[in-house]
Order: structure tokens, then C-alpha cells, then sequence
């Protein structure tokens, strides 16, 4: 079988959640014997619509298509986001070349809803699989612009004012401050109008499009309540949790004399909450205790910069900086306590599951999926988001009971045992055509 691949970034410009989990799934799928293709997204920094293409590559010996494109420059920017006719017109001329049997898309941000149309038209079968929020959040977070949490747009301009924040569309400079009782400007209120024109017909398009895929997955049973809240047809989306790449991940012994080792393990970026762990720890500075925080350290984010000055003066605090997904198994071994402050609703997170499989304890905020991937009991905390009394008190109780916590592994799915399901589901589209 050609199965042909849509993610919106991959690897090596960008490691996280979605593109370890499709590696795994690519790698297995060729193995297996299938023809593979993995098309993405890259935003380049050029001015030069001459450089915006199709740039082909090679990643673990699989043939990947990046889309350059830089969306800034777009006609309607607005409208491209979700809906990019340049970008669906160069997957469909390189999906007509692979002529793939399937197309699985594990993540259309950046391509486009409208790389799915492409599919399509040229009748080939479609699975989506729902990663995160995207298709009913332009910031895919459920997170709103001053970080409050959202479930879902209410209403057709819902989503305008996050969109100003997040990409600049529907600017607000309408009027020329220099001439405070001037009318709108006219080239600025034309954008800000076709705009939000756009942004209100987003939601409806994007469900659209993805409601004529063959199969629609969902990670989580929290994530099928979301997107059934926000209209989306309850029969339609069938819940299929990630497997887990369990090779490098041994089971955790963690050390038992000494001050106890908590871990941040992620992304630096404000929904991940790694400053309300900060905050916690600073609220108790008596605690026995190490924190270390693994992820990239960019010098130039503001959020970053914010959080190094936080911990300032607390030695306690450890910036670790990036890794490779083959290192988690070893900073999970030297993590006494696994730490998740997230602010989003998070959804079935590797790294939880890579937790749970080695036996180390975690503390996590009571939102999104990880309720149901936790609960209550002798091996993790669930903390009320945002709140660094709570999580104080948690780090509190976690060194105060540490010799009592249970360290046994957590059965977790693997990935050798998942994507034989995955691929169950492409032979039985494939035979439907």
C-alpha cells in the first residue's frame, strides 16, 4: 500500500508529541512493507514568493515533502490558515505523482484544511486524526488571548480577538493616531473587514472539510466531548489513544536519600505552566528539593527570558535546555517526580504516558485528558491549572510521603502493539474502495 502522510511539521526542524508519534508510525508502516510519503510545512522567512515550494528531503530513510511558504505574505492571511489553495494546489500536483492508496492526516495547521479537499478530488481515501484542538481553535489550545481557557467559539467572531494577538490579523489600527477625529483609514478597514470575514467562516469550513473524511480519530475520550460540543457528530469520531515507544524507556529507580528530584519535561512556552512551578517552588523555600527543567532555552522569547529571571537566585532550579526523544528514558530516570503544570487542555501527552510506563510519580494539573489518564491515588496528583499554592502544597505532600509513593509501571499501550491497529484500519478503507 502508498500511504501518504500530512503533518505540520516534522523532524529535524521540530521534535514534540505529533512528530515522534508519526516517525513511529512511518518507520513501522515501511517496515511493513508499505510505500511512504510524509508531506509538511515549513515557514520560511523569505520575502521572495520564489522560494515559497515544494523542498524534498529525507528523514530516517523516508522520503519527506516540506511546503515552504511564509503566510505573512499571503493575499488573504487570514483565510490561508486555514483555507491555502497555493499550498493545496502543490499537494494535490504531488499527491497525483505518489498516487498513494491513503492519506493519513495527522496534522493539517499550517498546510490548510484545504489539503484535505485535495484528497478529495482525486478520491482518495482520508483519515484524520484530531492531535489537538486546531480545528476548532486558530491557536489550537483552547487558550484564550489573555490565557483563559475556552471551550469552543460561541459565536462567529468568537475567535477574532485571539487571532489579533496570535497573528496579527484584524489589526485594530484603523485610524491614524495622529489625526484623532480622522476617518478609518481605507486600506486598513478593508483588511480588518475581510478579516473578519474570514475568521467567521472558519469554523464552519474547517468542519466541513474534515466531516467528508473516511475516518476521523480522536486521542482522548476528553477530546471527542470537545469537539462533540462544537458540533461535531458524536458517530463520526472514534477514540484511538497513541501508543508509546517503549524501547528506550526502563523501569524508573528513584533515588531515595538526598533531596528529592522533580522534573519539568516539555516545551518552554506559557500553556505548559513550567512558571507556575517556579512560582510553587518559590513559595517553599525551605523544601528539600531539585527541579529540573528540560526544553529549549531561546534566547530571544520573551516567555523564556521571564522564566530564567523567575528562578533567579533559587538554586534549587536547574535549566537542563532541549533533547532528543531517545534521551526521555534517561531524564525519566533521573526525574524523582515527573511535574505537568499545564494551563491547556492538555491531550494525551507522550511524555505521561512514558511516566506512567516507568513508574515515576507524577503531579499534573486536573485538566483536559489527564484526569482520566491519572486520577487520585498513591502515584500522582491532580492540582487545580494555574494555581502555585496548590501545586506548592503538592511538592509538599510529594517529598513528605516520597518513600511511601507506589513506583510500580502503569500498563501503557506501545506503539509495536498500536499501529497494527492503525494499519487494521487503512487495509479496511482501502477495501471499501
Amino acid at each position: 500500500m502508498k500511504i501518504a502522510y500530512f503533518t505540520h511539521q516534522y523532524f529535524p526542524r521540530h521534535i514534540g508529541g505529533t512528530e515522534v508519534y508519526l516517525r513511529g508510525l512511518a518507520r513501522r508502516a515501511a517496515a511493513s512493507g508499505h510505500e511512504v510519503l510524509i508531506i509538511t510545512y515549513h515557514e520560511s522567512p523569505s520575502d521572495n514568493p520564489r522560494d515559497f515550494g515544494v523542498h524534498r528531503t529525507e528523514v530516517d530513510g523516508l522520503p519527506v515533502l516540506e511546503i515552504h511558504y511564509n503566510l505573512s505574505l499571503a493575499p488573504q492571511p487570514a483565510l490561508y490558515e486555514y483555507n491555502n489553495p497555493f499550498i493545496a494546489n502543490l499537494v494535490r500536483q504531488e499527491l497525483e505523482t505518489f498516487a498513494p492508496d491513503l492519506v493519513h492526516a495527522l496534522h493539517t495547521m499550517k498546510l490548510s484544511g484545504a489539503v484535505l479537499e485535495s484528497c478529495y478530488a482525486l478520491g482518495i481515501p482520508a483519515i484524520v486524526t484530531m492531535c489537538d484542538f486546531w480545528y476548532i481553535c486558530p491557536r489550537h489550545t483552547l487558550l484564550k488571548w489573555d490565557g483563559s481557557v475556552c471551550h469552543g467559539p460561541r459565536h462567529p467572531f468568537s475567535c477574532v480577538k485571539c487571532l489579533q494577538h496570535t497573528h496579527g490579523f484584524a489589526s485594530q489600527k484603523l485610524y491614524d493616531r495622529r489625526k484623532p477625529f480622522s476617518r478609518p483609514q481605507r486600506e486598513n478597514w478593508t483588511a480588518f473587514v475581510r478579516d473578519v470575514g474570514a475568521v467567521r467562516k472558519r469554523k464552519g469550513y474547517l468542519k466541513q472539510t474534515v466531516l467528508q473524511a473516511n475516518r476521523i480519530l480522536a486521542l482522548s475520550s476528553f477530546q471527542k466531548k470537545m469537539l462533540v460540543k462544537n458540533g461535531f457528530p458524536a458517530k463520526r469520531i472514534e477514540v484511538c489513544e497513541h501508543g508509546l515507544e517503549t524501547a528506550e524507556l526502563a523501569s524508573n529507580t528513584p533515588q531515595r536519600n538526598g533531596a528529592v528530584r522533580f522534573g519539568f519535561i516539555g516545551s518552554l512556552v506559557s500553556h505548559k505552566g513550567a512558571h507556575i512551578l517556579i512560582e510553587a517552588l518559590k513559595k517553599v523555600p525551605e523544601l528539600k528539593a531539585k527541579c529540573f527543567l528540560h526544553g529549549p532555552v531561546r534566547e530571544h522569547d520573551a516567555y523564556t527570558r521571564d522564566l530564567v529571571a523567575l528562578a533567579r537566585g533559587d538554586k534549587r532550579i536547574e535549566f537542563r535546555g532541549g533533547f532528543s526523544p531517545h534521551q526521555l528514558g534517561a531524564i525519566l530516570q533521573e526525574t524523582d517526580i515527573f511535574v505537568m503544570p499545564s494551563l491547556w487542555y492538555e491531550n494525551e501527552p507522550l511524555v505521561v504516558k512514558a511516566a506512567l510506563h516507568m513508574g515515576v510519580p507524577i503531579i499534573a494539573s486536573d485538566i483536559g485528558s489527564l484526569p482520566g489518564m491519572l486520577g487520585q491515588g498513591t502515584k500522582s496528583w491532580l492540582v487545580k491549572p494555574g494555581n502555585a499554592a496548590a501545586l506548592a502544597e503538592a511538592l509538599q505532600t510529594a517529598v513528605r510521603d516520597f518513600d511511601k509513593l507506589d513506583i510500580r509501571p502503569s500498563p501503557i499501550k506501545s506503539m509495536d502493539r498500536h499501529a497494527p491497529e492503525i494499519f487494521a484500519i487503512y487495509e479496511e478503507e482501502k477495501q471499501k474502495i
